[in-house]
């Protein structure tokens, strides 16, 4: 019995260790990250900004993981279904981002930022995803149709 509840001890240890580097912005492969979404195809750009779009619900955020292109500020709207969770406090450690999200759409204004990732996680580290920034391709004028 002592055997399996220092196993039980241990696992909590490693799930606390990994919540707590996701909220310190460090990103771990074995930490349920998402598959890679490529460039964005024809992002969607009115006024010279870039629209970003996230569902939260008791599942955490979805998609987990998006691409922006640098440069350009954005405007990253935040459907929230429920608030009964940690995933409804986002917390965006390289912008000094804490929000408490409410039922419905939320909006934060992003930066134009360089190539990167930014991460981000619920106030737990429990639930997190992340925002890759890339060049945009060289030809491209940037300009989306409104939407």
């Amino acid at each position: 019995l002592l055997r399996l509840v220092g196993v039980v001890v241990v696992g909590f240890a490693l799930l606390n260790f990994t919540a707590g580097l996701r909220l310190a912005g460090v990103g771990l492969p074995w930490a349920g990250g998402a598959a890679v979404v490529a460039a964005p195809a024809a992002a969607q750009i009115v006024d010279g900004v870039q629209a970003l779009q996230t569902r939260q619900d008791a599942d955490g955020y979805s998609p987990e993981a998006v691409t922006i292109y640098a440069g350009t500020p954005t405007r990253w709207t935040i459907t929230s279904s429920t608030t009964a969770t940690c995933a409804a406090s986002l917390v965006v450690p390289d912008l000094d981002i804490f929000q408490r999200l409410n039922e419905g759409d939320n909006v934060i204004q992003l930066p134009a930022m360089r190539a990167g990732t930014l991460r981000y996680s619920c106030a737990m580290g429990m639930y997190g995803g992340e925002i890759r920034i890339v060049e945009r391709p060289t030809g491209t004028t940037g300009q989306g149709s409104g939407g």
